[in-house]
């Protein structure tokens, strides 16, 4: 095209052939040599504008948008960019705020809610300019740092993701809004990318812009935002809540932020580099909505999607019908913890239904609970590595002997690795049930109160991913004298031998899944 000539055609460079278009007599005026030796654009302010494409469906990587231009004279609300199918529906805009000298970026996420903020004034009349935005990437609709340059310095920043779709209604100088105007001015050049760029590629795309174009732009681009952190996800409890959420790339750390109602201003609970917090600083049956941040030494991101949980004193548990009472001392059924819980939860309390409120705590990284992995029933799954439960202080007098029952799957061989291990620390007021070394077989002591051990190894009885019922019978009789016990595999005996009565003392030292002695492996389970 020839200089002056009406452009009605801009093509796309980029090679995804977005040409943007407008009918004959919309269009602006090619103007060549006119900035830096190169062409621009030039819009009357009146009625010129270019169409884009139906495209740009996909932000959730993040966006960074580059504008060469040289505005004319204030048309109050003009755009520069504005990209969605229509006032409210998945826009991502870049113009004028109101009639002033800022800038006003703003997004919509799936509902129409607009996230959107002012800059300092940085539209100067008949001034060449670069204007950037560096949006960070995240869930669709959920609200994200963006922040907006002019020449590499930044002149504003705010916040929410716009939803992906395909946007068909997208505009270079024109609005939705028919109170704004029409962009009055040059435009040299627009680059789009669907991603937050590096800040080594952002300072590299900005150079050779500045170079085609002569702008003073700075070496140094602005900090490319913190992208929120997602998937917050919160868990009641009893007296607290769990929270976890995912890890943001360059973040340092999350500050953790909590209210009580809507109508109350958030406060920070929690500030550091892990990706999970138990509060403990709740009350049972009020309700808390979360937000996390992420940040590093010089950013901090915008909050995360809220979530909401209430705290509530457990339902007491009760025995099934088919189980005698009389000395129930523990009952623990993983299907009590799939009441509460998701499939694939970390179990942080196993609750007793023995009516003895003997609930186990979680030790380690995590066990996770999986609905129907066993009979159709939830099981709770170790991994081995170190994985196990406290049980809290108790099972002092087994005088009148001792009946144990595990419903257990091993899962790979743990050398010494303890199914139940009850006492107060190696050798003292010992009731084990584990593995017999690293072999197939289990092994049963006791421990007297003078520190002897009273054991026996089985017959083979654990096999891998074979499910199965141990029972240990114990007689009963005085304490630290010699009784019989006996090992048995879904009803048949594999073994017995003679061992101690326990002394009567509270035991406090109770682990399901892991042993005291440093050379035992934990259990691995299902």
């Amino acid at each position: 095209m020839s200089n002056g000539s009406e452009v009605t055609e801009w093509r796309d460079a980029s090679g995804s052939n977005r040409n943007a278009v407008t009918l004959p007599g919309r269009g602006p005026v090619l103007v060549t040599g006119a900035l830096g030796g190169d062409a621009v654009l030039r819009f009357d302010g009146q009625n010129d504008y270019l169409d884009l494409p139906a495209a740009f469906a996909d932000f959730t990587s993040g966006m960074t948008l580059l504008v060469v231009a040289r505005p004319a004279s204030v048309q109050a609300g003009s755009k520069l960019l504005l990209l969605g199918n229509g006032a409210g529906q998945a826009n991502v805009s870049l113009g004028r705020n109101g009639g002033g000298a800022g800038l006003q970026y703003f997004t919509t996420n799936s509902g129409g809610n607009y996230g959107w903020f002012g800059t300092a004034d940085a539209l100067t009349s008949n001034e060449a300019a670069l204007y950037t935005v560096v949006q960070a990437g995240g869930v669709a609709s959920s609200a994200v740092q963006a922040t907006v340059s002019k020449n590499g310095i930044a002149v504003g920043s705010g916040q929410f993701m716009p939803p992906v779709v395909t946007r068909s209604t997208n505009y270079i100088g024109r609005s939705y809004w028919g109170g704004d105007g029409y962009f009055a001015g040059d435009i040299a050049e627009i680059i789009v990318y669907n991603r937050t760029l590096t800040a080594s590629e952002l300072a590299a795309v900005q150079g050779y812009l500045a170079q085609k174009y002569s702008l003073a732009v700075a070496e140094e681009p602005p900090p490319v935002p913190l992208a929120a952190p997602g998937g917050l996800g919160a868990t009641a409890g009893n007296g607290q809540v769990g929270l976890s959420w995912g890890a943001v790339n360059s973040a340092t750390g999350y500050k953790l932020y909590r209210r009580v109602t809507t109508t109350n201003a958030y406060a920070q609970i929690h500030a550091g580099a892990a990706t999970s917090y138990i509060d403990s600083g709740v009350s049972n049956g009020m309700s808390y909505d979360y937000v996390v941040r992420a940040y590093d030494s010089q950013r901090e991101s915008v909050d995360s999607a809220l979530v909401q949980a209430t705290p509530q004193a457990p339902l007491p548990l009760n025995p099934p019908a088919q189980l005698p009472t009389a000395g129930l001392a523990l009952l623990l059924d993983a299907g009590n913890a799939a009441l509460t819980m998701s499939n694939g939860s970390e179990v942080t309390e196993w609750r007793d239904a023995s009516g003895s409120n003997k609930c186990g705590d979680i030790a380690g990284t995590w066990t996770g609970v999986g609905d129907g992995a066993l009979g159709g029933d939830a099981v709770l799954r170790f991994d081995g590595q170190n994985d196990y439960l406290d049980l809290p202080a108790a099972f002092a007098d087994f005088t009148s002997g001792m009946t144990l029952l595990v419903v257990a799957r091993p899962a790979s061989v743990q050398a010494g690795s303890k199914l139940l291990l009850l006492g107060n620390g190696a050798g003292q007021a010992n009731v084990s049930l584990g593995r017999n070394g690293g072999g197939a077989g289990l092994q049963y002591f006791t421990t007297n109160s003078g520190g002897n051990y009273g054991w026996f190894g089985t017959a083979d009885a654990l096999t891998s991913n074979e499910a199965a019922l141990y029972t240990v019978v114990q007689a009963g009789g005085v304490a630290s004298s010699a009784v019989q016990a006996t090992v048995s595999k879904n009803g048949i005996a594999v073994g017995s031998g003679t061992v101690y009565v326990p002394p009567v003392v509270t035991r406090s030292t109770n682990y399901i899944g892991r042993s005291y002695w440093g050379g035992d492996g934990y259990f691995a389970e299902r």
